[in-house]
């Protein structure tokens, strides 16, 4: 028998943007790697668990860079909580914003 994946409800979709563009163009720090390691873990995590959707950035080495976390929440109160829990938000590395979302395709 299979465990049933949890209903998280709404989709939500979160950019995170570096706080600190040279971490792209002249490389990370020590502690932003360890910070974006552990973002990266909790993605895995996540994904696996069926909260998050998928994720990905892009491939812009300047201040228009982003990823882009899409995921399920309950409301847009855990959607902001969940983002904020982010180890590389919380470390000061990213920071987000939280939007609805509607897939259209796909």
């Amino acid at each position: 028998m299979t465990d049933a994946l949890p209903n998280w409800g709404d989709t939500y979709l979160y950019t995170l943007r570096p706080t600190r563009v040279a971490m792209l163009t002249d490389g990370p720090t020590d502690r932003e790697n360890a910070a974006a390691a552990a973002h990266w873990v909790r993605l895995e995590s996540e994904h696996a668990a069926g909260q998050v959707v998928f994720a990905g950035r892009t491939l812009v080495n300047d201040e228009r860079n982003f990823a882009a976390i899409v995921f399920k929440a309950g409301s847009l109160e855990e959607a902001r909580a969940f983002a904020e829990a982010d180890p590389a938000v919380v470390a000061g590395v990213f920071r987000p914003e939280v939007y609805r979302f509607e897939a259209m395709l796909g």
